[in-house]
């Protein structure tokens, strides 16, 4: 019998030993239709060329319809490259065709340009002067885009509602967090909700602790963990930046770099907050980049390209808003290993638990620097 093999060979490396292989999915040209459709969905648990047990099954299981976009950014390009494969040999973006379809990223700033959702807006917003207000190439624009954009972004069908702050105070951003909750509410009561259950939240903004002398029992701290906690109940996950180091001196040899900022430091067992580092796309923490064991993540945040800007940018708040998009992807998929484990669950805390859970235990994969990076599961 003939056999037709599907080599994908561009110095595939096997992660865990440094090894470059080449990767093959092997199917007689002569299988019927059916059998095709067994092999294509059948639970491989190991490894097609090593024969090694994955200690990640669903690398090599065809559970969803995946769309490529060419010559895609590297950030982007990182996001679907599976384990044993170096990114830079890759030109597309591979993504689950659902891309996010009807769910909803609120994204929290102080200002926006785009034709998205109707915004939420903090009191005094609309006051601020109008070059605050739009700005289309700012680094809250670029944030977002990040997100869901269409060339940039991650959730490509996602939908941005913006969630505009005055100034980016500590106590203006648990505004922001208090309309979000309260629009969430709303909707919840509706006899059809459209985003209760199917929204996650993000931002790049961050408060250190040594700076703003925080006291966790005053306000605005206190109310900033507590409404982020009803969020929580409500199902809804909060991805949020784990910040930078000292600047603009960012980085100084044997400076702390543990999570130092709010609302980030909040991350605990019991608080399912998300928190996003920065890395370079071959896994090496940024300099100056915070870490440590409250971040949930790394996602690629050096050098990264995104709307507005000529030049590429580096930095933590680059971090969140792919991981956020990575998110609500998953939220829209009907079948597969993150919709299995969190069916039942939407709508509640014990939700926002299991999506923790996935990117730290499925969604991500440890690079030999250290840095455990945020992946969408391509399984090739």
């Amino acid at each position: 019998m003939r056999w037709l093999g599907f080599l994908y060979l561009c110095s595939l490396l096997d992660r865990s030993t440094g090894l470059f292989i080449g990767k093959a999915d092997v199917l007689p040209d002569d299988a019927t239709e059916e059998e095709a459709d067994d092999f294509a969905n059948s639970d491989n648990s190991t490894d097609p060329v090593t024969g090694l047990e994955s200690s990640q099954p669903h690398l090599f299981k065809r559970e969803q319809r995946w769309l490529s976009q060419d010559n895609a950014v590297h950030e982007l390009r990182v996001i679907s490259t599976p384990p044993y494969m170096d990114w830079s040999c890759r030109t597309g973006y591979e993504y689950q065709a659902e891309a996010g379809e009807d769910r909803f990223i609120y994204h929290i700033e102080v200002e926006f340009d785009g034709r998205v959702e109707p915004p939420l807006k903090v009191p005094g917003y609309d006051a601020m002067p109008e070059k605050y207000r739009s700005a289309p190439d700012s680094h809250s624009t670029c944030v977002a885009d990040k997100a869901m954009g269409k060339r940039y972004g991650v959730a490509k069908k996602a939908r941005l509602i913006p969630v505009l702050l005055p100034l980016p105070t500590p106590t203006q951003f648990v505004d922001g967090l208090k309309r979000v909750r309260d629009d969430i509410k709303e909707d919840m009561a509706k006899d059809h909700p459209t985003r209760y259950k199917k929204s996650v939240v993000v931002s790049s903004l961050a408060y250190d602790k040594i700076h703003y002398n925080v006291d966790e029992s005053q306000e605005p701290w206190s109310s900033m963990k507590s409404t982020l906690s009803e969020l929580f109940d409500l199902g809804v996950p909060v991805v949020q930046s784990g910040g930078n180091g000292l600047v603009p001196n960012f980085y100084i040899p044997g400076q702390n770099l543990g999570v130092s900022k709010y609302p980030a430091y909040f991350a605990a067992e019991d608080f399912p907050i998300i928190n996003a580092g920065s890395a370079s796309a071959n896994g090496r923490v940024i300099d100056g980049a915070l870490r440590g064991p409250k971040i949930t993540v790394f996602a690629d945040a050096q050098a990264i390209t995104c709307v507005g800007y000529d030049t590429v940018q580096t930095g933590s708040s680059f971090a969140a808003p792919p991981v956020a998009g990575g998110i609500a992807v998953f939220m829209s998929l009907t079948e597969g290993s993150f919709y299995e484990r969190t069916k039942g669950k939407a709508g509640t805390r014990a939700f926002v638990e299991e999506v923790r859970k996935f990117i730290r235990e499925e969604a991500s994969y440890l690079q030999h620097s250290g840095a455990r990076m945020f992946y969408n599961l391509n399984p090739e």
